[in-house]
């Protein structure tokens, strides 16, 4: 599909793995502890029911660190919880088989219907997005 990132064509994965320093993996660490702050603030705000279908757009099928993913680690009911991504949706479907994985395109119309999931959020997404117009258009 064209505009979707593979293990083979992402350029974000490239610098990554050229970069990878035990100083990112520190903060990758210390990531975790502030994304599972993150993630008892959406369930304290949001109060997701076992129920309530839950979409995450900007969920990754490469995890280089341990930090990637943290709703799709920690959120109880995965049978609820679809998880969008620009990557291979297949790899993102192995990694969490209970949940759902989509593949979406870089800058298109989301596939899904209006009012279709009780929630949705983007952790750690808006930034990659790209320029003002494209994070107005997300």
């Amino acid at each position: 599909m064209e505009g979707i990132m593979t293990h083979q064509n992402s350029p974000w994965l490239t610098s990554v793995k050229q970069t990878a320093t035990g100083t990112k993996e520190f903060l990758s660490n210390l990531s975790i502890k502030v994304r599972t702050d993150q993630y008892e603030i959406f369930t304290k705000l949001l109060r997701p029911q076992k129920d309530d279908l839950i979409l995450d757009i900007g969920a990754s099928s490469i995890e280089m660190y341990k930090d990637s993913n943290m709703l799709e680690k920690l959120y109880p009911y995965p049978k609820k919880l679809t998880a969008a991504t620009i990557e291979d949706a297949d790899d993102l479907q192995k990694l969490y088989p209970h949940l759902k994985a989509i593949q979406i395109k870089p800058g298109g119309k989301l596939p899904f219907k209006k009012h279709q999931f009780d929630i949705v959020t983007s952790w750690a997404t808006f930034e990659h997005v790209g320029g003002e117009n494209a994070q107005r258009f997300f």
